[in-house]
């Protein structure tokens, strides 16, 4: 009898024990089903108006270099600009918005690993990680924020492709050791060219009024301009015909040629820019303030770029100058420079050694691997380096066709008496000094809208002016050939001979009564 109570003692201490075993087990499951919950959930759930997002940072790793290069587009002070590339004005609000709604949309499709030690072969290393001694292995990291150095809306590292997942890339949020895999269906350009005004001269091909192509030299050592062959191209704006000026009577311009010279300037492509030094004015002179002096460090830089300062203090290229005249009255001053050769930022943006950069919060981003002379390597894209300024010249504004029509000639009257040119027909007075009124009034209304049309093109000039005030450009190398073509090349032998009227030809074997023959 005295054994119950020890089997009872025995079977109760088993049930604890199974119960508590029983807890335990739920208790894991409901901890592992925690850790797993988040799959298929939004990675941003608070970020759901793309128009917040005023920054955004893309920074890769390049195995090459062994550097970190950062790409910050920004709104500051209501202007879109580009950090990385010396605050240059961006076209990014559109852009911008819709990369932040592709950021919005992506959510946590799959969960791949929540080993650390699979982010390498992953490829989701932090960029920015210091800690880590491994160079493979790290992604990309995006990051949206309200305004520059804001609250951040998104931060993400974006690896390798997922192989098993086509369109998934794995995906992991900085400080945690989960990484996804993840439909990324988000435009991330780095591109400079992808997020500004790439057109550099705005140019209408159908408004070329005038090109001067001028092949003088520059002569460093003496500090002086060699002349060269000038080309002067005009184009009548009545029959839209070109002429050359160095045309003789038995020449004609090459309207082929000429044509393609047209279409290469108004396709001119910004590759890459350069901050103009501080110094120099928007047209190219040295401040005569006394207050800024060009360095000698700013000067070798643009020696190097092939420009240099006269002794007059006006700044010239070594590859001449050409203008370009519009019927806006627009004059656009090219002057190419050397030929450089580069890829990614190091032409885009060039390197650290560019002269006289504006103070910029990025401007220690650049890795110290990138502070060597910008010189053309052995592979890469080819560009040359340009100055644009503009100016107003009003003769070139075409005035309103009215103003050029001459008033119609009197018909003539009877050949056998001489006109009173005093004479007025009694009676239509009034009618005479209203049309001369009403001219009047015409040829005032003309000469408004001529004005009018010149403040335009004046207005105009001034806006490019101050568009091109900052910069120095880099641009297709191509661009240059296309355009500076000789003089002999613009010019083809012979007249031209008008065609015959398209008129109707007698027929053959066609005879006239009465004549011989018939």
């Amino acid at each position: 009898m005295n054994e119950w109570p020890k089997t009872l003692a025995f079977a109760a201490a088993a049930a604890l024990t199974a119960g508590a075993a029983l807890t335990l087990d739920m208790f894991d499951r409901r901890a592992a089903d925690k850790v797993f919950d988040d799959q298929g959930q939004p990675f941003f759930a608070a970020f759901s108006d793309p128009l917040m997002a005023q920054a955004m940072e893309v920074v890769e790793y390049k195995p090459d270099t062994a550097t970190v290069t950062p790409f910050q587009v920004q709104q500051k002070n209501g202007k879109w600009s580009i950090p990385s590339h010396y605050d240059y004005p961006a076209e990014a609000k559109d852009r911008l918005a819709k990369t932040a709604a592709g950021v919005i949309d992506l959510k946590k499709d799959t969960i791949r690993s929540d080993d650390v030690a699979d982010h390498e072969a992953l490829g989701v290393i932090d960029p920015l990680d210091t800690k880590t001694s491994t160079l493979k292995g790290r992604g990309k990291r995006v990051t949206l924020r309200k305004q520059a150095d804001g609250e951040i809306l998104a931060d993400l590292i974006i690896g390798n492709e997922v192989k098993d997942r086509p369109g998934q890339r794995f995906v992991r949020l900085p400080g945690s050791p989960r990484t996804y895999g993840v439909n990324v269906n988000v435009d991330l350009s780095t591109r400079f060219a992808d997020w500004i005004r790439q057109d550099l001269l705005d140019l209408d091909k159908e408004q070329v009024r005038k090109i001067v192509i001028d092949r003088h030299k520059a002569d460093p050592a003496r500090g002086v301009i060699v002349p060269g062959e000038v080309s002067t191209i005009r184009r009548n704006p009545a029959d839209r015909k070109w002429s050359l000026d160095s045309a003789t009577p038995d020449e004609t311009p090459d309207v082929a040629k000429i044509d393609e010279i047209v279409s290469a300037l108004a396709g001119i492509k910004i590759l890459g820019v350069r901050p103009k030094p501080a110094g120099l004015t928007k047209d190219l002179e040295q401040s005569t303030d006394g207050t800024i002096e060009l360095k000698p460090s700013a000067l070798m830089s643009l020696q190097s770029r092939g420009f240099y300062k006269t002794r007059t203090g006006s700044l010239v290229s070594n590859q001449g100058e050409i203008q370009v005249g519009t019927d806006q009255g627009v004059v656009y001053v090219l002057r190419f420079g050397e030929v450089t050769v580069a890829d990614g930022e190091d032409l885009s943006a060039g390197t650290s050694d560019d002269a006289d950069q504006p103070a910029s919060s990025n401007a220690e981003a650049k890795s110290d691997n990138t502070e060597k002379a910008e010189k053309p390597s052995a592979s890469g894209t080819e560009g040359r380096f340009l100055f644009v300024t503009t100016r107003f010249d009003p003769e070139l504004v075409v005035p309103p066709r009215e103003l050029d029509v001459d008033p119609m000639p009197a018909l003539p009257g009877d050949p056998f008496q001489l006109p009173d040119s005093s004479a007025i027909t009694p009676g239509f007075e009034t009618d005479v000094a209203k049309e001369k009124q009403d001219r009047a009034e015409k040829e005032r209304k003309r000469s408004d809208e001529l004005e009018k049309k010149r403040e335009e093109g004046r207005k105009r000039a001034q806006e490019l002016s101050q568009r091109y005030a900052g910069w120095y450009y880099v641009v297709p190398a191509g661009a240059f050939g296309s355009i500076a073509v000789d003089d002999a090349k613009l010019l083809k032998s012979g007249t031209e001979t008008p065609s015959p009227l398209n008129r109707p030809q007698i027929p053959p074997n066609f005879g006239l009564p009465g004549l011989p023959g018939q």
